[in-house]
């Protein structure tokens, strides 16, 4: 199962589905970020996307600071790390 996540994660991120680093808004990035979290079950998957997208999204933030679109970002970076943690937490048990 984890190599059908990890395939279908890589083949969005290749695709530009979910890609991040292209995002011009953070509702675009909030959105991307929307559409990994439900592609993968994989918290390393959902890290990675992170991980990769780190300047992208601090980029936005900064660019969007004050304004009420900055929070679509954190909170989007909130949710995922919640969903990693949570993801985690769960294969502990397995």
């Amino acid at each position: 199962m984890k190599i059908v996540a990890s395939l279908l994660a890589a083949a969005l991120l290749a695709a530009g589905c979910g890609g991040g680093r292209d995002a011009t808004t953070c509702a675009e990035y909030a959105t991307d970020l929307r559409e990994v979290i439900a592609s993968t079950d994989s918290a390393d998957e959902l890290q990675a996307f992170l991980n990769d997208t780190e300047s992208a999204v601090a980029r936005l933030i900064i660019d969007s600071r004050g304004g009420p679109d900055a929070r679509l970002c954190a909170d989007a970076v909130l949710d995922a790390t919640f969903t990693i943690a949570d993801r985690e937490f769960g294969q502990i048990g397995n």
